[in-house]
């Protein structure tokens, strides 16, 4: 019978321990819970809701195959490490701006960067940073210039 009592205490008291720690995270803690990726931008005051490019085919693809992009939103490519990354144009349908990051400073801009449709995939230019990078934002062309943003400046990621 002792045995048993202390068996009850014992699950009584984990039992309780686990309901404290539920109830300190869903009181303090769920409003601090966000994803490991990105839902939006601030650059220069200006918001970007972003689509993050998660997989090797979603960076293939890029915003290939699309007639246009939300003027509010953007792509960001998120890599493992820094590098001298090159982008292309595949089946673009729309000019943009490259923006090329390292962390949460902007190291480079390619502005305008022009659709080429019907060249040859072998033919395509490519766009390489100048500075080692390890994140890309694309956005609708035009748009680094229309809200100021240069080299050196900051962006801020906005996480749910």
């Amino acid at each position: 019978m002792e045995i048993k009592k202390n068996n009850l205490k014992i699950i009584l008291f984990f039992a309780a321990a686990i309901i404290l720690l539920l109830s300190i995270f869903f009181i303090y803690g769920s409003n601090k819970i966000k994803t490991d990726t990105p839902t939006a931008a601030i650059i220069n005051g200006k918001k970007i809701n972003l689509e993050v490019a998660r997989t090797e085919k979603e960076t293939a693809r890029g915003l290939g195959n699309r007639d246009s992009l939300e003027g509010d939103r953007g792509m960001l490519f998120l890599f493992s490490h820094s590098d001298y990354y090159t982008f292309w144009m595949k089946d673009m349908r729309f000019s943009i701006d490259i923006i090329w990051l390292q962390d949460d400073t902007i190291v480079d801009i390619s502005k305008n960067v022009p659709f080429e449709p019907g060249v040859n995939l072998e033919k395509l230019k490519l766009y390489q940073t100048r500075q080692k990078a390890n994140r890309v934002l694309e956005v609708n062309a035009g748009f680094t210039d229309k809200n100021s943003i240069k080299i050196g400046d900051k962006i801020e990621y906005l996480y749910n």
